[in-house]
């Protein structure tokens, strides 16, 4: 799994959880207000008089109205609460990323340092069998050496044979 899927996956699944909670939340709002104090907005039939938006009179019983009014309350403290739990998403989003950024140069980092490892043992290598040929050659060479050596000691046994065979011959020869 790469760290671009990861991401993109935990981004997605932050988003999805997100629109989740508001979703749930929304709707055990609108739960409460609406169907588990609809009996205690509905007894009481003291009436408010208002004007609403294009100035109307409004004739609204006082717990709808101290309804309204709290669930006005209510639906503005929700946005605040939402707004600071969407802040609180992006923040944790941008962290991630951040985070994902600094997880794929440290990625990289190391895949490069595995290809510099691995490019130094191959050198490593390469320099050994250089060594071993040249270690081999200079065998060769001075195996050449002894038996070059030797052929030299046996010329000059022959040779000091024969001197002292002629020296030996010349000197009979000059007693006769």
């Amino acid at each position: 799994i790469n760290a671009e899927y990861m991401g993109s996956f935990l981004f997605n699944f932050i988003d999805d959880f997100f629109w989740c909670c508001f979703l749930t939340t929304l709707f055990l709002f609108f739960y409460f207000v609406f169907v588990q104090k609809k009996n205690r907005l509905f007894k009481h039939k003291s009436q408010h008089k208002m004007f609403d938006d294009q100035f109307q009179i409004r004739v609204v019983d006082e717990e709808k109205f101290g309804g309204t009014e709290k669930f006005n309350q209510e639906s503005k403290e929700f946005i605040s609460t939402t707004t600071q739990f969407h802040e609180m998403v992006e923040n944790l989003l941008e962290l991630l990323g951040k985070q994902e950024k600094l997880i794929e140069a440290e990625k990289l980092k190391a895949i490069g340092l595995q290809n510099r490892m691995n490019g130094e043992a191959e050198i490593r290598r390469r320099q050994q069998q250089e060594q071993q040929t040249k270690l081999e050659e200079k065998e060769a060479q001075l195996q050449r050496y002894i038996v070059q050596y030797e052929s030299l000691l046996k010329i000059e046994s022959e040779q000091r044979q024969l001197i002292e065979r002629l020296s030996g011959t010349d000197s009979r020869s000059s007693q006769l």
